[in-house]
């Protein structure tokens, strides 16, 4: 039987497939415009056990080579007690659906969807979603299903075109600068650590079958993106957030698992085609605070300086630009601190979908400019500045400067000394005291000691967004343990390198651990004076090993 442009095929299993071929595109160029990736195919299917929907059989979608399916009812009652649930045949991706209780859901005003009796599932990974109602026993043997109340009803759903198809649709050279320099993100795994974790905040953005990028700001639940890319409450309520898509290995096939959230509320948005930006929130924040967030850097770009951006260009998994060919450093920098009235220039590779992106700046690891234009190769792809954007959305955050923690509870710029609220880049030093009452010091020796606390400026820290620990009378210098490994098992102050994560410190939990190893933590050795050095966990009451911003 034909429905539309439908075939549906009853099968062996009382299943039925939904089967489409993808739809003629053109190229898609425009950059304030977000790049279409899915289309909407229509249905207008009812299901009932009626019609031998029940716990018993499956409804199925499939769309060969689809990225994605994303169900939407336009009509939902079920009896009380049951359940519909939309999964992956794997069943390792499903979300669950009563009138009381519901997993993730987005709904679209402009549709007519209110968000109650029609509204759509999240998406489904991959090119088939299975649809099955679930009736308790009690419910099928007193018939609770009454086609004069309850309905399921398919209006609609999107198909997510495969990401080569996404690829063909796009002008290429549009807003790359030179050769393509945007790479998985996990390429830089090793060589870049420092950028790489700062992309762990930025998310891939589905809204409406078109696709942006956005990323957390803050500790709290905020994030950002354009506002060509959601610009009012109801393009926020159809949207979804989707963290941690990215690739497993470098230039690899496998995605890592994807954790999905529906955008709930816009705080903020400015229309301005010089600002563009949209501040939102999401719903289901637990799933999400474990990603980090990124910090704002409101100040004056520098020419010259360099920076990098994770984005989700062409929706695909999370890439990098970290390099140019187009400057003689090979580093994405900021050529042009006022390429146009409240915007940032610079040759760094971008395409359609980045748009949303943070600008990271390389020196403080924070947000300066919002990604929002393409203008390679006839110009340089352009950013707002997050200096123009601030005053606008500074009372979402109680007028106090959000600092960065890529990597959530664990990151090392999670236990940062307090920010000067004077100057968010400068920071402020603070005591570290054990609770020996000893001090956490550095000597004109470069030796590092734990000894009667004084308040000197020997004695004050601070540990930056990287996790390098730097002492308050040598800031431009770091807590090191560069031969503990070969027996010599004393904490010198030394040259910072923040890609040597041995360099690297947490502040968890009363303990300091190493990044690179995890299970050594700062220890001071009592028996020895002031020595400090690494050592494995002790015991709770160990007080060598527990310490504290003073």
């Amino acid at each position: 039987m034909k429905y539309s442009s439908l075939l549906l095929i009853a099968s062996l299993a009382s299943s039925c497939v939904l089967m489409n071929s993808y739809a003629d595109n053109l190229n898609q160029t425009d950059t304030l415009k977000p790049i279409k990736i899915a289309d909407k195919i229509d249905s207008n299917l009812s299901l009932s056990p009626k019609q031998g929907f029940d716990s018993n059989s499956t409804f199925t979608v499939s769309e060969p080579g689809a990225s994605y399916i994303k169900v939407h009812f336009a009509e939902f009652n079920i009896p009380d007690g049951a359940v519909v649930e939309v999964r992956n045949p794997e069943g390792t991706e499903s979300y669950r659906y009563s009138n009381a209780k519901r997993d993730g859901f987005t709904y679209d005003p402009e549709l007519g969807e209110d968000g109650k009796t029609s509204w759509a599932s999240m998406s489904v990974s991959g090119d088939t979603a299975i649809i099955q109602l679930i009736m308790p026993n009690n419910l099928k043997a007193a018939n609770a299903w009454d086609d004069t109340k309850h309905s399921i009803k398919i209006g609609h759903y999107m198909r997510g075109f495969p990401e080569n198809v996404i690829e063909n649709l796009m002008t290429q050279e549009f807003s790359t600068c030179g050769g393509n320099e945007r790479k998985d993100a996990v390429c830089y795994k090793d060589s870049h650590p420092t950028e790489f974790a700062h992309s762990r905040p930025v998310a891939k953005l589905v809204m409406r079958g078109s696709v942006c990028t956005a990323w957390r700001v803050g500790p709290d639940n905020k994030m950002f993106t354009n506002n060509h890319c959601i610009g009012t409450q109801s393009s926020t309520t159809t949207s979804e957030v989707w963290f941690n898509y990215q690739r497993s290995s470098c230039r690899g096939s496998k995605p890592n698992n994807i954790t999905k959230v529906p955008a709930d509320k816009m705080l903020a948005t400015s229309r301005s085609s010089s600002l563009d930006y949209t501040l939102f929130t999401v719903k289901d924040f637990s799933k999400i605070a474990s990603f980090g967030y990124l910090g704002l850097d409101p100040r004056d770009a520098v020419k010259g300086e360099q920076i990098y951006i994770p984005q989700h260009g062409s929706g695909n998994p999370k890439e990098l630009s970290i390099e140019s060919d187009s400057n003689s450093n090979n580093r994405c920098q900021i050529d042009a601190p006022n390429s146009s009235r409240q915007n940032l220039g610079y040759y760094c590779d971008t395409i359609g979908g980045s748009s949303g992106s943070p600008v990271i700046a390389s020196k403080t690891n924070k947000v300066i400019g919002l990604h929002h234009w393409g203008g390679c190769p006839s110009g340089p792809n352009q950013a707002a500045r997050i200096k123009d954007i601030w005053p606008e959305v500074a009372k979402h955050f109680n007028n106090k400067v959000p600092g960065s923690s890529p990597n959530g509870d664990n990151d090392p710029g999670k236990p940062d000394t307090p920010d000067n609220p004077d100057d968010p880049n400068k920071p402020n030093y603070s005591p570290l005291m054990n609770k020996l009452n000893a001090c956490l010091g550095s000597t004109k020796a470069g030796k590092v000691t734990a000894s009667r606390c004084d308040n000197s400026k020997a004695q004050k820290w601070h540990i930056d967004s990287k996790g390098l620990l730097h002492p308050a009378d040598a800031p431009n210098k770091c807590l090191q343990l560069p031969s503990w490994y070969k027996g010599t098992n004393r904490a010198v102050v030394g040259s910072c390198n923040a890609d040597k994560l041995d360099m690297r410190w947490v502040l968890e939990n009363g303990r300091i651990h190493n990044v690179a190893y995890p299970t050594l933590y700062l220890n001071h050795f009592k028996a020895y004076g002031e020595w400090i050095g690494v050592w494995t966990e002790k015991a709770d009451g160990k007080n060598e090993q527990l310490w504290e911003w003073k």
